[in-house]
């Protein structure tokens, strides 16, 4: 069974795993800086596993590094193995994806209209003609 692995930041709760979400195996997700709660497993008791079951289980920021985590909600769930989770809110990976798609559309957006007014303005001007095939008049 694969685990599920994500990483989630700032929403109500985390994981909310609802009284149908049993038989789950969830470690090396990020869980952190939510309002309510990082986790909330409301499966069945003791059936959704939050760590490998032999040393690895999730970074939770609120995790002060001693014992086990207990999880919010009606399965009284524990991540047996938690990592501590000490950097800030992370950055959005997209960030430099996005700057780069704005700056394409900026000079696309402005340079294709700059370049069509510099030609109307030189036919206009009489410098570039049709009947002169695109030569430069003297």
């Amino acid at each position: 069974m694969e685990p599920v692995r994500w990483t989630l930041t700032p929403f109500g709760n985390g994981f909310h795993l609802d009284t149908m979400s049993n038989y789950n195996v969830l470690y090396l997700n990020r869980l952190g800086y939510n309002a309510e709660n990082n986790a909330l497993d409301n499966g069945k008791r003791d059936s959704n596993i939050w760590d490998d079951g032999v040393s690895v289980g999730n970074w939770w920021s609120d995790y002060d590094g001693t014992g086990t985590y207990e999880i919010m909600g009606w399965a009284y769930s524990i991540d047996r193995y938690p990592l501590q989770w000490t950097d800030t809110i992370p950055e959005n990976d997209n960030t430099t994806m996005f700057q780069i798609t704005m700056m394409i559309i900026v000079v696309v957006g402005f340079g294709i209209p700059i370049g069509v007014a510099v030609l109307l303005l030189l036919r206009r001007r009489n410098i570039i003609t049709s009947s002169t095939n695109g030569q430069v008049l003297q």
